[in-house]
């Protein structure tokens, strides 16, 4: 006998933070409830029989969005929308949609038949756009048995998932593109013969290798580097239009060191580039401090030389449960795989995702700030962009993949008044243990990290802080790459809180307009707010700045003509103060 029963639900899709486990509540009315549909099993008139006959009471009370099954099984309920597969829930389309029209509810149960194996059955579970499948397993009998590496004699697999994480449709497919090394005609042959059944069978997205490799599928469009999937290029358009996939399987050639191949991955705008690191063979090895004698590492290459935005992978053996996962936000990306020593077997295998910035999973990115240019990771952070609790929010570069080696990133934190409070919030915070003097977060008082230190974090003890402006800033450090790489950094919100207001208003200033003065005279002209001592003689480059342009706003002076003297003049009341905060500097 086998048998299971789970729930199932559509759910919109919302951020989990790290560490969190989570379901949606789905529970019966009362204790003494059947099941999720059916309230009792009898007690309630026959809705389904041609006359109802309200004295007939020998059938059963459904709970809302149940209804009965009727003459097949009176003393049972179903989902409305599905009466037809009350007792043979098998082979099945869930369609949110649709049960949301029949039944008012985007959940539901799955209670299999009885069945004697061997049998497969499938659901089929459609989602509309905006809604993750959840899947709630609650009991399983007679389902396989665990023989301590995988399932073996049947087993419960949840298929294909959206978003970023690629998995293979069936415990028994070759790989992500091959279902089974044969059993299929030989789509390639010249005049195909449908009993010539000697060629991999293909998953959707997936098309037959060919004479080279008759047992084994690729994705479509990359059939000519079947064997040699070694300097080549992952455009996402193109794999789209090819294959209708925006992911695909990396599996390397079996190369024997010294030897380089390079993976050049072409996003298209609004996507990042993901890397899920599965496999490691004879890739190097990690000597304490980095990877020697070879690695695959993700991030642009100069030269040959390897910027500090690239992330180090290395091992004599790994197998990845949960994958390395590894994310760029900096458009085209090269995934370098390099063997500097001698080998007999190097190879390696991945996953790689085009994922959409928009996400609510993995497409992070920071919001509300303004990077900082010509810094590697620099960001800076004003109140007046974040007035909300949730407009503004931080991470580590390639959250919530693994970060870079070696960096230092300042998130600069300005506020506009010294008694506005910042409230910062981590959402997400992972770092390797036992590695803080080298992996760790520090809040600083001022613009430098040679200020007063507020706060340090490390590992993953998060820790909510409350500190007062007008300049904060929070400095991230990565050491070293560390084993087993199963680390992501930290994600966090920003909240400034302004100061309270005081019960008595003072009279409002004169408003003070913005002077225009003609640059060739130098001459401010009349009807202007009298400076306090003598007017200053203005030229093209000054630019002045009164309260009608508002109490704070940021000045490039990148976009002017240059000029050996400019000048800020700041136009205000006598009680103001100025802070001013320099990001970014060039002289």
């Amino acid at each position: 006998m086998i048998f299971w029963w789970c729930f199932v639900v559509f759910i919109g899709a919302a951020r989990i933070s790290s560490g969190q486990l989570a379901w949606s509540p789905i529970q019966v009315e009362s204790n003494n409830q059947v099941d999720l549909f059916t309230r009792q099993a009898s007690g309630c008139p026959c809705q389904w029989r041609s006359q109802v006959d309200a004295a007939d009471t020998g059938c059963a009370c459904c709970v809302r969005g149940g209804c009965q099954c009727g003459e097949i099984s009176p003393g049972r309920c179903v989902q409305c929308g599905l009466e037809m597969n009350c007792l043979n829930m098998c082979n099945i389309t869930l369609d949110s949609r649709a049960l949301q029209n029949s039944s008012g509810l985007s959940f539901g149960l799955i209670k299999s038949p009885i069945l004697q194996g061997p049998v497969t059955c499938k659901y089929y579970l459609r989602p509309v756009a905006g809604q993750r499948v959840e899947l709630q397993v609650y009991r399983l009998v007679s389902v396989g048995r665990f023989n301590g590496k995988h399932c073996e004699g049947g087993s419960l697999h949840f298929g294909e998932s959206i978003g970023g994480t690629e998995t293979i449709e069936s415990n028994n497919q070759v790989d992500l593109f091959t279902r089974q090394a044969s059993g299929c005609p030989c789509q390639w042959r010249s005049q195909v013969d449908a009993a010539d059944t000697g060629c991999a069978c293909c998953v959707r997205g997936g098309c037959q290798c060919g004479e080279i490799s008759p047992g084994r599928c690729v994705q479509c469009g990359l059939e000519m580097n079947c064997l040699n999937m070694c300097n080549i290029t992952l455009d996402s358009r193109a794999l789209q239009n090819s294959s209708g996939l925006s992911f695909g399987l990396i599996k390397s050639p079996i190369l024997q060191g010294p030897v380089t191949c390079k993976y050049y991955l072409r996003p298209v705008a609004g996507q990042r580039v993901e890397l899920q690191v599965y496999r490691l063979v004879s890739v190097g090895r990690f000597n304490g401090k980095h990877c020697e004698g070879g690695s695959l590492h993700f991030g642009e290459s100069i030269g040959g030389t390897e910027t500090s935005r690239s992330a180090f992978l290395c091992g004599a053996n790994e197998r990845y449960s949960p994958p390395a996962v590894l994310f760029s936000d900096d458009g085209a990306t090269t995934l370098i795989f390099e063997i500097t020593e001698k080998t007999v077997r190097s190879q390696f295998l991945a996953f790689f995702s085009f994922t959409s910035l928009s996400n609510p999973i993995v497409g992070f990115h920071p919001r509300g700030g303004t990077r900082v240019t010509s810094s590697e990771c620099d960001w800076s952070y004003h109140d007046v962009s974040c007035m909300s609790s949730s407009s503004c929010a931080i991470a580590s570069p390639g959250f919530p993949g693994i970060y870079p080696p070696d960096m230092v990133c300042r998130y600069h934190i300005v506020t506009s008044s010294i008694h506005t409070k910042v409230r910062i919030t981590f959402t997400s915070l992972l770092l390797p243990e036992n590695k803080c003097e080298s992996h760790y977060l520090a809040l600083y008082v001022g613009t430098t990290s040679g200020d007063d230190r507020l706060a340090t974090w490390c590992g993953s003890q998060k820790e909510e802080k409350v500190v007062t402006g007008p300049n904060l800033v929070l400095v991230f450090h990565s050491g070293s790459s560390v084993p087993p790489f199963d680390y992501n950094g930290f994600a966090a919100t920003l909240e400034f809180i302004a100061p309270p207001q005081t019960t008595t208003t003072p009279a409002p200033p004169p408003v003070v307009h913005p002077p225009v003065w003609n640059p060739a005279t130098g001459i401010e002209p009349p009807g202007s707010v009298p400076w306090a001592g003598s007017s200053p003689k203005f030229t093209p480059c000054d630019k002045v700045i009164t309260e009608s342009n508002g109490r704070s706003g940021h000045f490039d002076t990148r976009g002017r003509p240059f000029a050996t003297n400019c000048r800020l003049i700041f136009k205000g009341r006598s009680t103001d103060i100025v802070h001013i905060s320099l990001f970014n500097y060039r002289l």
